[in-house]
């Protein structure tokens, strides 16, 4: 009997992980780029772990709360910039002590002529409302020469699906050079 108890156990383990979720749910990764860019420093970041902490300071035309992930050519200036992130429209604390936003906007910028560290900077905005927000969501978007895509790797939407909670928001992104 102590044999079938422990087993039933372990075969709920295997089955349904440890948080009771199917095991197998949420292990497999987002699809990716096809490759690295090489003529880039760092091509693949993940947002907001791999990029610097604004603490109330310009990183590239980027400013204050944020994080800014600066993207550098193999040569060793910088060709752009990612801000991770902001939003538009009402945001709002919970109970939960969670703050929640009916979107999010990640900004990026980039160089007209990567080759150029003096050519004009060229700013847009990756842009996901929070009914869209979903596990592997991807948003891409050209500034200057660099072709900057986002994939949403976690977020918790709130009860409303026009909300999400900011704190649980991770991204991955990809920076690549085009013509």
């Amino acid at each position: 009997m102590r044999f079938a108890k422990w087993f039933l156990v372990g075969l709920a383990v295997l089955t349904f992980g440890c948080e009771g979720e199917p095991a197998g749910e949420g292990l497999e990764a987002c699809p990716g780029p096809d490759g690295l860019d090489s003529s880039l420093v760092q091509s693949t970041f993940l947002l907001p772990d791999e990029a610097t902490p604004n603490n109330n300071h310009s990183i590239g035309p980027f400013c204050c709360t944020g994080v800014t992930a600066t993207i550098e050519a193999i040569e060793g200036h910088p060709v752009g910039y990612a801000y991770f992130f902001s939003w538009k429209g009402q945001a709002y604390n919970g109970a939960d002590g969670d703050s929640y936003a009916p979107g999010v906007e990640i900004l990026v910028a980039g160089l007209e002529d990567v080759r150029d560290p003096q050519s004009a900077l060229v700013e847009s905005v990756i842009a996901f409302d929070a009914s869209e927000m979903d596990r592997c969501a991807e948003r891409s978007v050209k500034a200057g020469q660099l072709r900057f895509t986002v994939t949403l790797l976690n977020v918790t939407k709130n009860h409303k699906p026009d909300y999400f909670d900011m704190g649980s928001l991770e991204a991955r992104l990809d920076v690549s050079v085009e013509p």
